[in-house]
């Protein structure tokens, strides 16, 4: 006689770290005086089930600061990330882009600050 029996395993998804952006990550300032600085926050969360590191921080413009608190973030952790511009000698409309390279669920996580410089 054959007896056949069947075992269930368990399948648990990959952990991961991930960003959730408390407010938007697409920002649209306006107009802005030339010369006048533009100071950002943008709040967010960890989400996933790890600690989130944030590695580096990449901006596509010499003109901006980006800083954090700190890279680590635990699982439920808020954190901001202050984004600060200098417009001197911009003109125009402008676009700067600040990605944040991560462990998380995406290895990029990108803000964007859209304004028009008079």
């Amino acid at each position: 006689m054959l007896a056949l029996v069947f075992i269930t395993i368990p399948i648990q998804a990959h952990s991961q770290a991930e960003i959730k952006f408390l407010g938007k990550r697409v920002i649209e300032y306006g107009t802005i005086k030339e010369g006048k600085k533009l100071n950002i926050s943008v709040p967010f969360e960890n989400i996933g089930d790890e600690t989130l590191a944030i590695y580096k921080i990449e901006k596509t413009c010499n003109c901006t600061n980006v800083s954090l608190k700190k890279k680590l973030y635990q699982k439920n952790e808020r954190g901001k990330v202050l984004i600060s511009i200098n417009t001197s000698g911009k003109e125009g409309t402008q676009t700067i882009v600040v990605q944040l390279l991560t462990n998380g669920k995406r290895d990029r996580y990108i803000i964007r600050v859209d304004f028009t410089v008079e």
